[in-house]
């Protein structure tokens, strides 16, 4: 199982438009993900890059970005315990 950080900017959206795409991250695989930032999340899959890409395109408003990266090597953050803790848990 990889670990994906999934970046998104939604364009002219409304509240229901964010949850949608909330919904779909959620449902990627049934594993768990994080909630980093307002429009970040890391999900653990067995889904590809791509394949993650092609579930949440259809959730996306007109002229919306999206990225999903794979996650992995060197990382630092502060302030966030919740994350530290998934992280550990998701490289288990």
């Amino acid at each position: 199982m990889a670990i994906y950080i999934i970046i998104y900017d939604l364009r002219e959206a409304t509240s229901e438009d964010y949850q949608a795409v909330y919904d779909a991250i959620r449902d990627i695989d049934d594993d768990p993900h994080e909630h980093i930032e307002e429009s970040v999340y890391l999900v653990a899959s067995d889904l590809s890059a791509v394949e993650i890409r092609d579930a949440l395109k259809p959730h996306l408003t007109a002229g919306s970005k999206l990225f999903v990266g794979a996650f992995g090597g060197e990382g630092a953050w502060s302030g966030d315990r919740r994350l530290k803790n998934w992280l550990k848990t998701a490289r288990s």
